[in-house]
């Protein structure tokens, strides 16, 4: 294979649609109703949960339809979006997996089907991942799980990861308080988010009072999208300007987010320009 070595540097990404995105929240809560307002966006379900929502989708219900799905959707993008037959299909830029914790299921089943592990000098099969002594079984369907998506996104297309949320009992300042993160293995949730570059909470905010007759009532209920990380909760952008949280109207939610995006790439160019000539007032 010859190897072109590259004479220009690649790219700022510029399009919130290149990034890997992971977004996780309880149900109900309009991760799906978020993700389908992507231009491009094709989902592949990994359970029946959109009856509510009209989205492109297939079903993919093991590791071997997630490989199968991708490549057919890759060999369209090859042909300029057409099918075996050379008829025109639609252009997918967006590929969104509902729900990601069961695709990360799917990828350790496979494993645990398909490889042995090292374990007292000998070669053994085990039944589940988290089976696998040391937690070398999460390291081997890390390694997978990153990979497969990284070609993806290689290939050009967004990734976005719908996941439900885990809510995990901790200490803070002394009080019981929980905890939101990805409903992933800790070893898995840290490796992936870690390779996202965006990660949302996605939540619903009530206020409640009493009636007369003291029955509890919700007076007011908001949803929000939050993108900045705090000790109780998962969340990451890589955009430093973009907002702790975005709200969640029901019809423009995707594009609240767009337009955040913007502004966010905006202030960041704003800031390199004015360091940059700080630095040249300076020499």
């Amino acid at each position: 294979m010859s190897i072109v070595i590259a004479q220009v540097p690649t790219e700022i990404v510029v399009d919130p649609r290149r990034y890997m995105t992971m977004i996780h929240g309880i149900a109900g809560v309009g991760k799906t109703t978020w993700a389908k307002q992507i231009d491009g966006h094709y989902f592949l379900q990994t359970e029946i949960g959109t009856e509510g929502v009209s989205v492109f989708a297939n079903p993919v219900l093991d590791w071997g339809e997630f490989n199968e799905s991708c490549k057919k959707i890759i060999e369209q993008k090859a042909r300029g979006w057409k099918d075996e037959e050379d008829k025109p299909v639609r252009e997918i830029k967006t590929l969104v997996v509902d729900r990601f914790e069961l695709l990360y299921d799917y990828c350790g089943t496979y494993l645990c089907e398909t490889t042995t592990f090292p374990e007292g000098g000998v070669q053994l099969k085990f039944d589940r991942v988290e089976d696998v002594p040391w937690g070398k079984g999460y390291n081997r369907a890390n390694r997978l799980m990153i990979a497969s998506l990284n070609k993806l996104m290689l290939l050009g297309f967004g990734i976005v990861l719908i996941c439900q949320t885990n809510e995990r009992p901790v200490k803070w300042r002394g009080q019981d308080m929980q905890k939101h993160e990805p409903l992933l293995p800790p070893k898995a949730s840290k490796e992936i988010v870690a390779t996202c570059g965006a990660v949302g909470h996605f939540v619903i905010e009530q206020v409640t009072k009493k009636n007369a007759e003291g029955q509890v009532y919700v007076e007011k209920e908001d949803r929000w999208s939050f993108w900045q990380p705090t000790f109780l909760r998962v969340a990451k952008h890589r955009l430093v300007h973009f907002p702790e949280r975005v709200a969640l109207n029901r019809m423009t939610m995707y594009d609240d987010y767009l337009e955040e995006f913007q502004k966010a790439l905006v202030l960041g160019e704003e800031e390199k320009r004015a360091k940059e000539g700080g630095e040249n007032d300076l020499t």
